[in-house]
């Protein structure tokens, strides 16, 4: 009996040790997702108002096609966040892989919750086979865009009751010093003001000082005065009636005004009624000009007018300079 036991044991120990030995198989490797998804934001926390940046992220194979539009904003479940603008970027630079990226600017304006972000999205998947075009691919499945959560950050309340947006409390008077140094600084403006004060002033005189002055007239009675001083002078000799002439025609020089201030006693007769010009009327202008040559004649001509002709002279003088359109 002892001899059969021995016998089974030493036909059954070539099996038990064939037995382990032998190493379990591995197991197949996990076929590799159809589209990989990575997601990432500007920031993790925002104040309320705050623009942010959420990117998404799809890598696929060159015959795994993604419905795009489940990404569109109208089909986002957004929580506390408004879309502001969207970007979309398609590289298919690579012969193994195509990546498909999303950017959304989101803003939150609610003053609840503590934390705002987007709910997870389903994004459809079809894949083509090859030599088979877009549009008749096969539906594949669906893959999920994790959920968007960024923290809240606020000075406002949780709740965004009780906000006190003005201040009720009185407003507490201004310090002594602070009215001081608001007069040192306005002393000061004042002080610096000064150099471009005088500089003004120096350009107002230069200005003044170099415009032509026209020189000032001689009252009508002191004029009128001379006149007739020279009405009285004795014209019975020829040379009493040559400086009483000249005297007369250098009093209508000094009382007649040209335009612009230029001086009549170095102008000929003709040049003053010239100078004059539409100024006076046509008629003014002949009859100054017809006594001033009567009195360069009687000052260097041959023949002297009559001694009856001085008051008649005189008389037009005064008309010519004293008249009111002078």
């Amino acid at each position: 009996m002892r001899g059969l036991i021995l016998m089974v044991a030493m036909l059954a120990l070539p099996v038990a040790a064939d037995a382990q030995t032998r190493k379990p198989a591995a197991p197949a490797p996990a076929p590799a997702p159809p589209v990989t998804v990575r997601t990432w934001t500007s920031q993790t926390a925002v104040w309320v108002g705050d623009k942010f940046e959420y990117v998404i992220e799809l890598r696929r194979a060159p015959n795994v096609e993604i419905f795009l539009d489940d990404l569109l904003p109208d089909k986002l479940h957004l929580d506390g966040v408004e879309v502001l603008d969207t970007a979309t970027e398609h590289d298919a630079s690579s012969a193994t892989t195509v990546i498909d990226r999303l950017r959304y600017t989101l803003a939150a304006y609610t003053v609840g919750p503590q934390a705002v972000g987007i709910a997870a999205i389903p994004v459809r998947l079809s894949v083509r086979r090859p030599g088979q075009k877009a549009e008749d691919a096969m539906p594949a499945g669906e893959v999920t865009v994790p959920a968007l959560h960024v923290g809240l950050r606020s000075t406002l309340t949780p709740t965004g009751e009780a906000v006190e947006i003005r201040d009720q409390r009185a407003v507490r008077p201004v310090p002594r010093r602070m009215r001081l140094a608001e007069q040192v600084g306005w002393a000061l403006l004042a002080f610096a003001a000064l150099p471009v004060l005088a500089w003004a002033v120096q350009l107002v005189r230069r200005a003044r000082r170099a415009r032509p002055r026209r020189p000032a007239r001689t009252p009508v009675r002191q004029r009128r005065a001379a006149l007739e001083e020279i009405r009285q002078a004795d014209v019975a000799t020829p040379a009493a009636r040559r400086d009483a002439y000249a005297a007369l025609d250098a009093w209508i020089r000094d009382n007649v005004q040209l335009p612009g201030g230029a001086a009549a006693v170095a102008l000929t007769p003709e040049e003053i009624a010239a100078a004059v010009g539409d100024s006076k009327p046509a008629a003014w202008r002949d009859e100054l000009e017809r006594v001033l040559l009567e009195c360069e004649r009687a000052k260097y001509g041959p023949d002297l007018p009559p001694a009856d002709r001085w008051p008649d002279a005189v008389d037009a003088a005064a008309t010519v300079a004293l008249s009111r359109s002078l």
